[in-house]
């Protein structure tokens, strides 16, 4: 499963006043000089009272000791709001971080949902871990039982919401982008045209488009990332797998070769048993300068039709008609997983030329047309007596 949270923005931006405390904030501050000063005042006159009374070595060791006892009283009540607790049970409240947001925005989000504790401690410490220089934008989600600490910790990992996103193996950049749109509401027109987009594509990938490279995976993704975040994150995942695949020392087969190869082999291969037995009766096809005749080809070309063939259809006029055209189409018709590029890269050795399909996914597999023919006349048998029964 492929894990991606990365995106941050500095924060060191300020606003007029974002520096301010909230009024109940104020309010608190007073309470907290008052009793420091109280106590400071309390300490001043029981040290100048002492002092008629013992030497000036003891009055330094008391007025020591009443200046710890201020700081272990201020520590103590910093700490306890610190970690004071809001109860939210299964409520959950949301804040967002933006990439154009200040810390004080930020903050303002967390007030107007009641869950600051004490404002101006929270900025302090934010400001001493340097938490509000550097923020993870998303959305961030807050649950059950929360505190100045926990809110800052999740601030301080980048821990923002996410949504597990898994793409099936074989599917085209339509079938993808209606997943996303789906799951995410990522909208279908820009991420398709985002695939399509040959100048971009080519700058970015140095590929024509994006058929064939959005890489069937179980993704974590931030739940507000955008079409180009996610599209980059695929891509860059097939890519990777190709890139290793392609240091086979016996692969002949060029990056975009062997994606096109995978996803023949995809969409054929309904036994994953099968594949590389698959991959070897188009590899020998291709050593042979024969047609590959790959069904799923034409059915490419027919925009993705799902019935059956008909021998029409084998007629249409489309470089992705490996009926009518010679050696492989020109790219990828689906986006296949590991085991079909694997299966392209690594083909069996066998000496077929032809498979049928059986029924339940399997295939016969012959060396010959007359081996083919016999195949396919006792497959259409079984159907005819299996429906007459």
């Amino acid at each position: 499963m492929f894990d991606s949270s990365d995106e941050y923005v500095d924060k060191d931006k300020s606003e007029e006043n974002t520096n301010e405390p909230a009024p109940q904030v104020s309010r608190l501050l007073e309470i907290v000089v008052y009793i420091l000063v109280t106590i400071g005042l309390g300490a001043i006159g029981i040290i100048l009272w002492l002092g008629k009374v013992i030497t000036m070595n003891k009055l330094v060791k008391y007025a020591s000791l009443l200046t710890l006892i201020c700081v272990i009283f201020a520590l103590v009540f910093g700490w306890n709001l610190y970690t004071k607790e809001i109860i939210l049970d299964e409520k959950i409240v949301t804040v967002h971080v933006r990439p154009n947001d200040t810390f004080g925005e930020v903050i303002s989000q967390f007030d107007n949902a009641n869950l600051l504790s004490n404002s101006f401690l929270f900025k302090l410490i934010a400001s001493l871990r340097g938490i509000d220089r550097r923020l993870a934008v998303g959305r961030y989600d807050f649950s059950g039982d929360i505190s100045l600490r926990s809110i800052l910790d999740d601030l301080a990992s980048g821990k923002v919401a996410t949504i597990l996103v898994t793409i099936p193996e074989g599917l085209s950049i339509a079938q993808t982008a209606s997943i996303f749109f789906k799951e995410m509401q990522i909208d279908s027109s820009e991420f398709a045209a985002l695939c399509y987009d040959t100048t971009g594509v080519t700058n970015k990938y140095k590929l024509p488009d994006l058929e064939g490279y959005l890489f069937p995976e179980t993704y974590r993704f931030p739940v507000e990332s955008d079409a180009e975040f996610v599209i980059d994150h695929l891509v860059k995942m097939a890519l990777s797998q190709v890139e290793t695949l392609r240091e086979e020392k016996t692969l002949t087969l060029n990056l975009r070769e062997l994606v096109t190869m995978a996803s023949i082999i995809e969409a054929e291969a309904r036994d994953g048993d099968e594949r590389e037995i698959i991959s070897s009766v188009y590899h020998n096809r291709l050593k042979r300068n024969m047609l590959m005749q790959a069904d799923p080809t034409v059915r490419f070309a027919l925009n993705g039709i799902r019935r059956r063939l008909f021998y029409k259809d084998l007629e249409v006029d489309s470089r992705y008609n490996t009926y009518k055209f010679k050696g492989l189409p020109p790219g990828p018709i689906n986006s296949p997983g590991l085991a079909s590029l694997a299966a392209a890269a690594r083909p069996a050795q066998t000496d077929y030329l032809y498979f049928v399909a059986a029924g339940s996914g399997q295939h016969v597999f012959s060396e010959n047309l007359s081996g083919h023919n016999r195949a396919r006349d006792k497959i259409k048998m079984e159907k005819s007596r299996s429906k007459t029964d």
